[in-house]
């Protein structure tokens, strides 16, 4: 059977009848109806709405559902247009998996729905600023079948298999060095990278096993098979072909020889046999790989000062394990809240209180709108800060309080974390550290 054969439209409402809107003036009504949603054993109820006899799904809503599967996707939106990211971890909202009540009004959408950069020709509606589309014209789009019990109001979502646990990967790689980094534990390569003209070149087959993939060597190619992609390195060329499509690596690179520079690629930059080992640089495949796949070993984070790359994405790397920046405060679970203490207002920002809730080791900050203003930056009881003190919290990448400075070099770098994160080190250990926003938090941590 196809797979267009085996998805069902949604066009029954579960006992709700549809009755159409103004067409003419682009609105209609639509009337609630609550679907469970199950997913690799897993159930949600979600809420959906029948607009002109066929049921329509928050787009927010899918995308949390699917993350941490291999069908996983980011939702952004910019311009007028939506954009879908796949292979990217779904960063959560605040307002998915929402139940409520009565007839709403749903407008014809008038933004512009795009994967990588493609626009995709959807069903959709707008209701009360959110996006809703029929899930068979998602489901088509991204492989996945979606089986529908109307009678019933269930969704049995196959075809989307979890994460295993390194394709979510981060990856210390030091020169010279065989002892690597991987999730926060120790792993053994079976031959070290290298610096040469400048360059950081990567142990292929070492790295991609180490990972989870398959790696195979014939006629000067390199093939690589992991995370969902197949990519074929040709020893000493440019050319590298991912999926079947051929790219040619350029632009510039960075310079291990200095603290910061870059430099055009030049001829060296290319994969290389060394020692009967193919060797890849850093980097080499970053601009190629289409935006509906894991990226594989293709983006690092470069730290020429401590001659060492961080391979892996970093999406989900915004708190710890229990809290991150941007939740809702009071959705979290209440067994983790209950361990927390109302602590008061401490400071202002914009048209906005921060709230500290805190214990002995950990303490978030949650903006609060000064009403009657208008919550213009969305940020009304989101968690804006983190700052951890104690030992009794770790990073998702394993970092706690304690754990000595060259540890915590060798999870995130020298540099302050993309602009959120910063630890503070005193007699070589780390004391602190801290997400934050540009709304608060930066003065806590340094590097």
């Amino acid at each position: 059977m196809s797979l267009a054969a085996a998805l069902v439209l949604l066009s029954v409402g579960c006992g709700f009848s549809a009755l159409a809107g103004n067409k003419e003036s682009g609105n209609f009504k639509a009337t609630p109806v609550k679907y469970t949603v199950s997913l690799n054993g897993q159930d949600y109820s979600l809420q959906a709405y029948t607009i002109n006899d066929s049921d329509y799904f928050k787009l927010r809503d899918i995308a949390m559902v699917l993350n941490g599967t291999k069908k996983q996707f980011q939702v952004e939106y910019s311009d007028n247009a939506v954009q879908i990211t796949m292979g990217r971890p779904y960063e959560k909202f605040g307002s998915e998996l929402t139940i409520t009540e009565g007839a709403k009004t749903a407008w014809s959408s008038a933004f512009g729905i795009y994967i990588g950069g493609n626009r995709v020709l959807y069903s959709a509606y707008y209701i009360d600023g959110n996006n809703y589309i029929n899930l068979s014209d998602l489901a088509g789009t991204m492989d996945i079948s979606a089986n529908i019990d109307a009678v019933n109001c269930k969704v049995f979502i196959s075809n989307s298999k979890c994460l295993r646990s390194n394709d979510g990967y981060v990856l210390t790689l030091v020169a010279d060095n065989t002892d690597a980094l991987l999730n926060g534990e120790s792993k053994s390569l079976t031959a070290p990278p290298f610096i040469q003209n400048g360059i950081f070149f990567i142990p292929l087959k070492s790295v991609t096993e180490l990972l989870g993939g398959t790696y195979s060597f014939e006629n000067d190619i390199a093939t690589v098979e992991l995370s969902g992609n197949t990519t074929k390195y040709q020893i000493g060329s440019h050319a590298v072909i991912i999926n079947g499509e051929a790219f040619e690596v350029s632009g510039s690179r960075t310079d291990f020889t200095k603290e910061w520079a870059s430099v055009e690629i030049d001829d060296n930059y290319v994969p290389l046999v060394s020692n009967n080992t193919v060797f890849i640089p850093s980097n080499f495949t970053e601009r190629c790989y289409p935006s509906s796949g894991s990226p594989s070993i293709a983006s690092a984070r470069e730290c020429p000062i401590s001659r060492m790359v961080i391979l892996g994405g970093f999406e989900n790397e915004r708190g710890v394990n229990e809290v991150k920046l941007m939740d809702f405060y009071d959705t979290l679970p209440e067994d983790f809240k209950s361990h927390l203490k109302y602590a008061g207002v401490v400071g202002e920002v914009i048209n906005y209180s921060i709230e500290e809730y805190k214990n002995d080791d950990l303490q978030v900050y949650v903006m609060r709108i000064n009403k009657p203003n208008i919550d213009i930056e969305g940020m009304d009881g989101r968690v804006c800060a983190i700052n951890v003190v104690g030992n009794s919290y770790s990073t998702s990448r394993g970092l706690k309080t304690g754990d000595s400075k060259d540890r915590a070099w060798l999870l995130y770098g020298y540099e302050r974390f993309t602009g959120s994160f910063s630890y503070k080190v005193d007699d070589g250990l780390v004391t602190s550290f801290t997400f934050y926003t540009r709304y608060y938090g930066g003065r806590f941590g340094e590097t």
